[in-house]
């Protein structure tokens, strides 16, 4: 379903948008770092068999360099890279394929990896933004569990989503917060709420 509401969005939104909106998206990723990865970089979207020539830095060169860096990869493993973790696993194992001069390749593997999530989780929000599409969440609540956390903020939602259904569904309540307490054991409003969902269960 994502994978055909993306496609359609592509082919209705013009091309010159589209690469507007990847060169914000480059500014955005990288807005307190300096990328020294030349003039432009093109991103490769392999299974759409599509590709854009991004201008990522302020300059008279139209067309950019003779051999710019390229990056590719495949709609459903973007998909994937929501979480932090798997987008360093796919830049490691090349599922998010780098190519081009090997110094200019470094630096852009350690500047994505070194993207936080709640950027990321912004950067997520505004492309669906773009595409008109409703942002899946990124933490499924059911089946949440701590090896899903990828920062502090993940713990804090959990927590605040425990606390909002505390009262309808206790059990559910308590289930949630232990999980928060696996992130965060010293966490004193978090092992205060525990013993309280305990004690009412008892």
């Amino acid at each position: 379903m994502r994978k055909r509401l993306i496609s359609a969005a592509l082919k209705i939104i013009p091309n010159r948008l589209q690469l507007k909106a990847l060169e914000k998206a480059w500014h955005f990723v990288f807005a307190n770092e300096k990328i020294e990865v030349g003039s432009h970089v093109r991103i490769n979207l392999q299974d759409f068999n599509v590709s854009w020539l991004v201008p990522v830095t302020k300059t008279e060169q139209s067309q950019g360099e003779q051999h710019p860096l390229t990056v590719s990869f495949t709609l459903e493993k973007l998909l994937e890279c929501r979480r932090k973790s798997v987008l360093q696993t796919a830049i490691d194992d090349g599922c998010i394929h780098v190519e081009g001069d090997a110094a200019k390749a470094q630096v852009f593997k350690k500047a994505v990896k070194s993207v936080s999530q709640p950027h990321l989780d912004r950067l997520v929000s505004r492309c669906c933004s773009f595409l008109h599409i409703k942002p899946e969440p990124r933490i499924d609540l059911a089946t949440v569990s701590v090896s899903d956390i990828e920062c502090d903020e993940d713990i804090d939602f959990i927590r605040d989503s425990a606390i909002s259904v505390q009262k309808s569904d206790t059990q559910q309540a308590l289930r949630l917060m232990l999980v928060a307490q696996q992130a965060r054991p010293n966490g004193s409003h978090i092992n205060r709420k525990v013993k309280e969902y305990q004690a009412q269960l008892r």
